[in-house]
């Protein structure tokens, strides 16, 4: 019974992960997951507080069926420098979503969706190469 459940979450794992994309975010809006279920798009965005102008991967995901869903994912970003993110928990996002709801973050609503990209105060990193899921 134990070897199924592994060969069960290691079949559901593969699944997400053949369909999740690496990409850049850019201006536009790009998918970074989609299923018969739920679609997760993602877009490069600005939000200015004070003098500074942080850079932030908006997500967009929506639940494509009639019933109520609750997903749970992590948005890894990799660096010249390596992955923030890969670890821990403050890159795993889990949302409530109603059936064919769909959430959208930008710099005033549903903030805990926006995924820092580049922190114009924290100078150590290098340039993004891309997200994944």
């Amino acid at each position: 019974m134990k070897m199924k459940k592994l060969l069960l979450i290691s079949l559901l794992f593969l699944t997400i992960s053949a369909r999740a994309q690496q990409l850049i975010p850019s201006d536009e809006w790009q998918d970074l997951y989609k299923d018969s279920n739920v679609e997760i798009s993602t877009k490069k965005t600005t939000c200015e507080m004070g003098t500074y102008h942080f850079t932030y991967a908006q997500l967009k995901i929506t639940n494509k069926i009639n019933s109520k869903k609750t997903i749970s994912f992590r948005v890894n970003r990799f660096y010249e420098d390596g992955c923030v993110g890969c670890t821990g928990e403050e890159s795993v996002f889990t949302v409530n979503l109603a059936p064919g709801q769909t959430l959208v973050s930008d710099c005033s609503t549903n903030q805990n969706l926006l995924v820092l990209l580049s922190n114009p105060l924290q100078k150590n990193h290098q340039k993004l190469k891309y997200i994944e899921l």
